[in-house]
């Protein structure tokens, strides 16, 4: 399987930082216990602010007492499929206990551009959806700031 993320350690997000440091780009997290370091949750995203926040309105995820916050932003030439197989495979190792399902089960990814949801087919990079739609440039440009 292709690693969809770029080599080194995930980024540590917590309460603190402010939910506007988080990314609104695809990527895979996981929710670390904060008195043992155990994996409690893993799970991807096609925008890791939007599903980040959700967590964060229910507990035991978005609770900053029991876990901290580690993420990757997906390289732009992943695909869906890349995503999902990195998360089963992870699920696989970990086996986080807050996961209800061993991965490969969530929606079709989308990014939104423009005010436009697009859907990113599974085996589909995010360059490929928007070169489709025309939106290949604005999307290169989100990826270098």
């Amino acid at each position: 399987m292709s690693n969809p993320f770029d080599r080194g350690r995930p980024s540590v997000w917590t309460e603190r930082d402010g939910l506007s440091r988080l990314p609104r780009s695809a990527g895979g997290y996981r929710f670390v216990s904060v008195d043992g370091g155990s994996i409690d949750y893993i799970g991807i995203t096609s925008n890791l602010y939007s599903r980040l926040s959700q967590h964060r309105s229910t507990k035991p995820y978005g609770d900053p007492e029991r876990h901290r916050v580690e993420y990757q932003v997906a390289r732009t030439d992943h695909d869906w499929a890349q995503l999902c197989g990195w998360e089963a495979e992870k699920i696989g190792v970990h086996r986080p206990s807050l996961n209800a399902t061993r991965g490969r089960n969530g929606r079709v990814a989308s990014v939104y551009l423009q005010n436009k949801e697009i859907p990113v087919a599974v085996n589909e990079s995010i360059e490929d959806a928007a070169a489709r739609r025309g939106l290949l440039g604005l999307v290169l440009g989100l990826f270098r700031r």
